[in-house]
């Protein structure tokens, strides 16, 4: 792999991780001109889109499941009258709250993919019907 093509890896990398511009552009020891320019590439941008899903796609499983731990601690609590664990139920219940507005936002993004596809076909001609 050349080096050019490592740099970019790198700075794709560093953006879904969530640096910000400046960021990449000191780890990859180029000018933030050059990294802007760079994820602007037609070649990067399915790159950096595949990688984000499949990190959003691990984060939601991981959300999923510790969801569901949550809601094991907060059934046992519920059950234990002995047990005064305000900041267990706090914790699950922050959990909780967590899955669900990330679930929220999972379904968006797939609606926002849905609107983008209409306005794509309708761009292209492809006769996509806005119900008039």
């Amino acid at each position: 792999m050349k080096e050019i093509d490592r740099k970019k890896q790198t700075a794709c990398e560093a953006f879904i991780s969530g640096a910000s511009l400046k960021e990449v552009a000191l780890v990859v020891g180029r000018s933030e001109v050059t990294v802007w320019r760079w994820m602007r590439e037609p070649d990067m941008a399915p790159q950096i889109k595949e990688a984000g899903d499949m990190q959003l796609a691990a984060t939601c499983a991981k959300l999923a499941i510790a969801a569901s731990r949550a809601v094991d601690i907060l059934s046992s609590v519920m059950d234990d009258e002995s047990t005064a664990s305000y900041v267990r139920v706090n914790a699950a219940k922050a959990l909780v709250d967590a899955s669900v507005k990330h679930n929220e936002l999972y379904l968006m993004a797939g609606r926002m993919i849905a609107l983008e596809q209409v306005a794509d076909a309708r761009e292209q001609g492809w006769g996509v019907s806005d119900g008039a």
